[in-house]
């Protein structure tokens, strides 16, 4: 099955996005210098999971949408950090 992708401008969507230009943020991003990484203690690495989920799940960012789902007949579900942290 072949999928095209979404495209829209930003001032087309109602929510804005967490990462407005995916392409030039993936560009400049390496794992080896990011800084926003809370980490495990003593530098003991990194837990995906508790990065892409939990820290802003405890936080301000709780109720912002982590997740939106987009269904072929125009359903539309946010999902929040807060609701991703209870489904995980």
């Amino acid at each position: 099955m072949d999928w095209d992708p979404i495209h829209k401008h930003l001032a087309e969507l109602a929510v804005a996005p967490n990462v407005p230009d995916y392409d030039a943020a993936r560009a400049a991003f390496d794992l080896e210098t990011e800084t926003s990484f809370i980490g495990l203690p003593d530098g003991g690495g990194i837990n995906i999971a508790f990065e892409a989920v939990d820290r802003h799940a405890a936080g301000p960012e709780a109720d912002r949408v982590a997740l939106r789902w987009l269904g072929r007949k125009g359903d539309l579900k946010d999902i929040t950090y807060r609701d991703l942290a209870s489904l995980t």
